[in-house]
C-alpha cells in the first residue's frame, strides 16, 4: 500500500484534543494527524471529535476510501508491419508499429530502439544498427504509432532476418513488466543480388608441344558462369 495522511483542523480555544474512530486498518491517530499505510481496501466512516473543555464538543464524519494502488506503466510494441517481404542489403523499407501503454499510470517520454538481425528470440544481438525513435508521453490505455524509414545494413547476411522493436530501451519509465518490451516483425528475406562479371582468361598464355606427341592445354577464366570458350586458329 501507499502511505496515507490526513490532518484534522478545528476552530476553538486551544488546546484542542481529537479522537477518530473507527479507523481503516493500518491507520492511527497521533495528535491531529491520521497516518499510516492502509492494509485493506474499503470505505470507512470515521467520526472525528474535537474537545477543548468547552461544550459542546464537535463531531463530524470523515469518509475515508482506500483503493488499490494503480499498476505502473507498461510499454508494449505491437502491430509491426513492413512494406516489403524481401530486400537486398542497402535497400530501404518502411516499418510501422505501435507502442501501447496498458498500465495503470502514465508513461513519460522514452526511447524505442530498432534492431535488424537473424535472432528469432531474445537475447537480441547488439550493436544497434537501425535508428532510435523518440516515444512521447503515453497516458494509461493510450498508444502511439511510429512510421520509420530504415536502411537494411550493407553487410546483412542472406536469408531470413527480423526487425526487432524494443520499447523504452534506455529504461526511462518505471514499468510493471519489462519482459514484454520486445517484439519482432515477420521474417524479412534478404537476397544478395548476383552481379554479372565479364570473363577474364586466367590460364597461362604460353604453351609448347612436340610433333607427334599428344598436346593438352586447359583454358581457365574468371567471371559469371557459364563461360563459353573459342580458340582460333589452332595448330
Amino acid at each position: 500500500g501507499q502511505p496515507f495522511t490526513y490532518t484534522i483542523s478545528a476552530n476553538g480555544t486551544s488546546p484542542i484534543t481529537y479522537t477518530a474512530t473507527p479507523l481503516p486498518a493500518g491507520v492511527t491517530l497521533s495528535g491531529a494527524v491520521l497516518s499510516g499505510t492502509p492494509t485493506s481496501v474499503g470505505t470507512t466512516n470515521v467520526v472525528l471529535t474535537a474537545t477543548n473543555g468547552t461544550l459542546p464538543d464537535d463531531s463530524e464524519t470523515l469518509v475515508v476510501t482506500i483503493s488499490t494502488a494503480p499498476t505502473p506503466a507498461d510499454l508494449l510494441p505491437q502491430n509491426i508491419s513492413i512494406d516489403k517481404s524481401a530486400v537486398a542489403p542497402g535497400e530501404s523499407v518502411t516499418v510501422t508499429f505501435d507502442i501501447f501503454n496498458p498500465g495503470g499510470t502514465m508513461a513519460g517520454p522514452s526511447t524505442t530502439q530498432l534492431r535488424f538481425n537473424q535472432a528469432t528470440a531474445r537475447p537480441i544481438p547488439t550493436p544497434n544498427n537501425l535508428p532510435d525513435v523518440p516515444t512521447p508521453t503515453l497516458a494509461s490505455g493510450a498508444s502511439t504509432t511510429h512510421t520509420v524509414l530504415v536502411t537494411i545494413p550493407a553487410d546483412a547476411p542472406e536469408g531470413a532476418s527480423y526487425i526487432w522493436i524494443i520499447a523504452d530501451n534506455l529504461s526511462a519509465v518505471t514499468q510493471s513488466d519489462v519482459d514484454n518490451d520486445f517484439a519482432r516483425s515477420a521474417p524479412l528475406t534478404v537476397t544478395i543480388p548476383i552481379v554479372n562479371q565479364a570473363p577474364s582468361i586466367t590460364s597461362e598464355l604460353f604453351a609448347s608441344g612436340t610433333v607427334g606427341t599428344e598436346f593438352s592445354y586447359t583454358i581457365t577464366a574468371t567471371g559469371t558462369t557459364p563461360i563459353i570458350f573459342t580458340a582460333s586458329p589452332l595448330p
